[in-house]
């Protein structure tokens, strides 16, 4: 195989949840995330600031607590 079976239009990825989450992280803790190679990259990066951003993204109900991110 040579490429991919299928690549999104623009107007796709710029309106996807995935899209979405990388501009609100962008603008809550001032970065400069161009695109979902550089989300996946922060999030391996700095964990409990990604799961940060995935609660109140996604506007979970509850407490968060003080911890994002507890290894094991």
């Amino acid at each position: 195989m040579i490429g991919p079976l299928w690549v999104p239009d623009e107007h796709r990825v710029a309106a996807s949840a995935m899209t979405s989450l990388r501009l609100a992280a962008n603008e809550r803790h001032g970065l400069d995330l161009a695109d979902s190679v550089a989300l996946h990259a922060w999030s391996v990066t700095d964990p409990g600031a990604f799961w940060r951003a995935i609660w109140d993204w996604g506007e979970v109900l509850g407490e968060p607590g003080d911890v994002a991110l507890a290894s094991a």
